[in-house]
């Protein structure tokens, strides 16, 4: 691997609106949609030292976490002044906050601005041929959809393979920042869409220590789809201490594994981390709570409510729910 990568930093519209801007992308035979989602870009790609990712990675979700979903409207379909061969779908409304979000990222990230203006917009295709500009821009003059911009990843790919997908390093959600208690055991919590290297150092270290019992069924941990998942993370001290997992299925969240250091237990972390993941769920309409692991985590969530889901529990394993 090379010690350098290209990184991107993108704002994602809210994933009830992705499927009708990739049929978008797909009628205008777009070459991106199986290397990145639909999105506003904030910094354009750069260049970063491998070893200086965690770092940027840290500063970048405690950015995003504390600034406010945001309501976008997208208009007409666009271009960039001539030779441009872009078609794009212009911001109506929210280009200002999507600005100062750019802004804030490219402050608390330390990578220069781009000299030329900034116009916020969603790119429908590059490269395009101009009859396809001019058609595309004629037939999507009406075009309107009001959504909103409620996560931002951080998009990662080998510097020397240019065309190669991007790859989700880290998707947080805007606004999910949370500071519960005060002095020594004060706790930050967020939300991520996106299991970081440090989530998974986290879980693996956990799910080794409980292996006897079963453990934290990383296989499935390590295989979901980031548009699947939901992770709540505790912070201490800018420390990660905590890291509670779970998949979501229409109205239904399944949990797979929280994730406490021994240096951390018994101090509140895993019962915070929860009653944030509850208030959220309902914010964005999970209904129900689901558990079928080890018992170890069992044992803990029946104290929170859990109750045993009739007629499925069997041998160790133990299936659960809660209803929000």
């Amino acid at each position: 691997m090379s010690d350098r990568a290209r990184l991107l930093v993108a704002a994602l519209v809210s994933p009830t609106h992705q499927v009708s801007l990739d049929t978008l992308r797909r009628a205008l035979d777009s070459d991106e949609i199986e290397r990145i989602p639909p999105h506003l870009t904030l910094i354009a790609p750069f260049n970063l030292a491998v070893s200086e990712i965690d770092r940027l990675a840290v500063t970048f979700a405690d950015v995003i976490a504390a600034t406010p979903p945001i309501d976008l409207h997208l208009s007409a379909a666009a271009t960039f002044p001539p030779p441009s061969r872009v078609i794009y779908l212009e911001c109506a409304e929210g280009s200002e906050a999507i600005a100062t979000l750019r802004d804030r990222c490219h402050a608390a990230l330390a990578v220069p601005v781009e000299e030329r203006p900034f116009v916020a917009h969603l790119t429908l295709r590059s490269h395009a041929e101009e009859r396809l500009v001019l058609l595309a821009t004629e037939l999507l003059r009406r075009h309107s959809l009001h959504t909103t911009v409620d996560r931002v990843g951080l998009f990662i790919r080998e510097e020397s393979e240019p065309s190669s997908p991007w790859r989700p390093l880290d998707i947080v959600a805007l606004g999910s920042a949370m500071h519960l208690g005060a002095g020594g055991l004060a706790t930050d919590l967020l939300v991520a869409c996106q299991l970081s290297t440090d989530d998974r150092a986290l879980l693996t270290l956990v799910a080794e220590e409980a292996a006897a019992s079963g453990g934290y069924r990383l296989d499935r941990v390590m295989q979901t789809s980031p548009e699947e998942c939901i992770v709540v993370r505790a912070y201490r001290d800018g420390e990660l201490c905590g890291v509670l997992y779970l998949t979501r299925e229409g109205r239904f969240g399944e949990i797979h594994a929280l994730a406490v250091p021994p240096s951390a237990r018994d101090q509140g972390v895993g019962r915070a981390m929860m009653n944030y993941l509850e208030r959220y769920a309902r914010q964005v309409g999970i209904e129900e709570l689901l558990f079928t692991g080890d018992a170890s985590l069992a044992v803990y969530l029946r104290s929170l409510g859990f109750l045993s889901r009739a007629g499925e529990s069997s041998g160790a394993v133990a299936r659960l729910s809660r209803l929000l």
